[in-house]
């Protein structure tokens, strides 16, 4: 009744990244319609083992859902610290070529005027 929920690295590109979020929100879409019909078959279902086992399916799914919800924001995270890292790295790279170019002296320097 349940699937499997492959694992993923969070060191995946951004294309990668987003191919893997658009799977596990499928995934999280089909898991969502299972629950509904499984809610109906309970309510439906009287007192016994069959509706202790729909419960036991309900309580199967619903952390199959949290699994995946969490599966996503990792991925998001990993996508936003990557983005993160790229963005100072270049933003460092820029302040050590504007470094190199001001090889004319400080600026701010104090200057003394008299009047």
């Amino acid at each position: 009744m349940v699937n499997a929920i492959g694992a993923t690295g969070s060191a995946r590109s951004g294309g990668d990244v987003n191919v893997e979020i658009a799977k596990i929100q499928r995934q999280i879409t089909a898991t969502q319609k299972q629950i509904k019909e499984k809610q109906g078959l309970l309510l439906s279902t009287p007192e016994g083992d069959a509706r202790k086992m729909v419960q036991q399916q309900l309580q199967a799914l619903a952390a199959q859902l949290a699994m995946l919800q969490q599966q996503m924001n990792a991925l998001r995270m990993g996508a936003v610290q990557k983005s993160a890292m790229a963005s100072m790295e270049e933003s460092a790279t820029a302040s050590q070529r504007a470094g190199n170019g001001s090889r004319n002296g400080s600026i701010g320097g104090i200057v003394d005027v008299q009047a």
